[in-house]
């Protein structure tokens, strides 16, 4: 299934590149890190809705991108 928005993620050494994606799974949105060295997806967060799905994938890249701004 083709990802609804990604967001890429660099590679810092103690996480692999990768993107956050946003995709919907037969009656669910989620948003999880899909990891581009291994292929796997992870850290998912489910939602019933578009908007919940939305503000799941802002929190990831958050969590994923806002360490590497910190260093």
């Amino acid at each position: 299934m083709k990802p609804i928005k990604t967001h890429s993620v660099p590679g810092d050494g103690a996480t692999a590149p990768g993107e956050i994606v946003l995709r919907h799974l037969e009656d669910k949105w989620v948003a999880h890190f899909h990891n581009l060295q291994d292929g796997g997806y992870y850290n998912g967060l489910y939602a019933d809705t578009l908007d919940e799905g939305e503000a799941n994938f802002a929190q990831l890249v958050e969590r994923y991108t806002g360490h590497l701004n910190s260093i």
